[in-house]
């Protein structure tokens, strides 16, 4: 029989996420989008084209250091719920995104963070720009994936701090290392948290050398198991997909800078990942982003002086930990700045250090803050959030999504477009990620489509110009994002 106590909790659980399931779908609206593109369109019509275990043995992708087959796991079923309708992903990564937001509310308060704070994680979280990734694409659900992962290593981390017995340490060790076998075989680049583990392990003063030894192999097998098997794949274990660690090394001091101030409100970069120049951002943004980086580095600097006043206090060193779980998850952004800086690389530092603020304003009894205070920090970052996510308009997977959206409502509003050849894609821009050189065209429109790619109108090649040849062009009068234009090749 329910208690009565038992029966208001679970009310109580059951409004707060009808309240994220409500947040989520006003935050991220419906929209007309029904057909894959870029990524999403490669990885998802590969898996439709190959199958799973060709994918998952891709030689490609172990020449390029990629062993993923939580990832191609993952892919592979939800590819089976949704086949080749995005409106499905979409649906389906919102859910996924209400449920992630309740489990990082559930363990912040079980990490000590009170529940107002542990709610305000989860609405940033839900809101902040670098969900826009997690629910837009189909391969947000890699993401989403990883990012829970991590929240489960850096708890597991919490628990071992907590633990009062060498029983308890290795239990919550050995589920933190599956959590992080996980995390890697999802995505390597989440190799570097090893190095908070070891730390913690170290700095743990419960247990001695042979243990400490013990867990530190413990941490490290994911990564030993990896690398044994790219090496029997013929393949090298530094790759991290975009190049040598070795060689992407040389610029990480600059990229993971350029990270930490876009994790905090600047979004600077290219457009082509939704980025801005300085003088593009509203005074507003700016000012907010800037006191968002001096809390970061103030709290963190309070933190370090009052760890070492306090003789390493548990309450100083749990909120340490998850600074250096954020700082160290920027190196993910900076390995790849140079080229993709894109923001969903900034996902999970910027929940480990709403982690660290939330559980320093409660724990810490020198921080008092005023209701009217929260409520108007919180305004400000909703208030950021919210222009981002109305003026990224220049981001991938937006435009490119009206581009391929536009390409085949056109083309499917031509007469008997069934019968076409050929299609030939005129202006380069992004066409063949975007429609993933013949796939988009193979998966919606016809499986016989030739699909050519050209620089200009001229460059068609004469044998294609018959009646059963669709020229696809970008649509000069479409409003930003882009639109593409589409039409037989004799209405020219």
């Amino acid at each position: 029989m329910i208690t009565i106590e038992k029966r208001n909790k679970l009310i109580h659980h059951f409004v707060i996420l009808v309240s994220f399931f409500a947040i989520t779908f006003i935050w991220y609206r419906n929209n007309k989008w029904s057909v894959l593109m870029g990524d999403d369109l490669i990885a998802i019509g590969n898996l439709k084209e190959v199958g799973f275990w060709r994918t998952l043995f891709s030689p490609e992708n172990i020449s390029l250091g990629k062993v993923r087959p939580v990832s191609t796991i993952l892919l592979y079923f939800i590819y089976l719920a949704c086949g080749l309708s995005y409106k499905k992903y979409y649906f389906v990564l919102r859910l996924l995104l209400v449920i992630s937001a309740f489990v990082i509310f559930e363990l912040s308060k079980r990490t000590g963070v009170k529940e107002p704070y542990a709610y305000s994680i989860s609405l940033f979280f839900i809101t902040c720009p670098f969900s826009a990734y997690g629910v837009w694409q189909a391969l947000g659900i890699l993401e989403i994936f990883s990012l829970l992962c991590s929240i489960f290593c850096s708890y597991y981390q919490y628990k071992v701090i907590q633990s009062p017995d060498k029983k308890s340490i290795r239990i919550n060790a050995m589920l933190c290392t599956i959590a992080f076998a996980l995390l890697i075989f999802n995505a390597e680049r989440f190799m570097y948290l090893v190095a908070v583990f070891i730390l913690v392990i170290l700095a743990n003063q419960k247990i001695n050398y042979k243990e400490k030894a013990f867990l530190s192999v413990l941490y490290f097998s994911p990564i030993i198991c990896r690398s044994i098997l790219l090496h029997i794949a013929g393949s090298s274990t530094m790759e991290t997909g975009r190049g040598s660690i070795l060689t992407l090394f040389s610029t990480l001091g600059i990229y993971a800078l350029k990270g930490f101030v876009n994790m905090l409100g600047f979004s600077l970069g290219d457009q082509w990942h939704g980025g801005f120049t300085l003088q593009e951002l509203p005074l507003i943004i700016l000012i907010i982003s800037s006191l968002r980086v001096v809390v970061f580095i103030g709290i963190g600097f309070i933190v370090l002086i009052n760890l070492l006043k306090s003789n390493y206090s548990k309450k100083y060193f749990e909120i340490l930990i998850m600074y250096l779980f954020s700082l160290t998850s920027l190196f993910s952004y900076a390995l790849v700045g140079a080229t993709h800086g894109e923001d969903r690389f900034l996902w999970i530092p910027y929940i480990y250090y709403l982690f660290a603020l939330t559980k320093y304003i409660s724990n810490c009894e020198e921080f008092k803050m005023h209701v009217l205070s929260i409520a108007l920090v919180a305004l400000t970052i909703l208030i950021s959030n919210f222009y981002y996510i109305t003026n990224k308009v220049h981001v991938h997977f937006r435009y490119s999504q009206e581009m391929a959206q536009t390409c085949i409502e056109n083309i499917k509003n031509l007469e008997n477009y069934e019968t076409v050849q050929n299609v030939c894609c005129v202006k380069p821009n992004d066409y063949f990620w975007i429609f993933g050189n013949q796939l988009f065209f193979n998966l919606y429109v016809s499986e016989n489509t030739n699909v050519f790619y050209y620089d200009s109108f001229d460059e068609i090649d004469a044998q294609l110009k018959t009646e059963n040849t669709i020229v696809v062009f970008i649509d000069e009068d479409y409003p930003i994002p882009y639109g593409t234009a589409a039409c037989w090749i004799g209405d020219l």
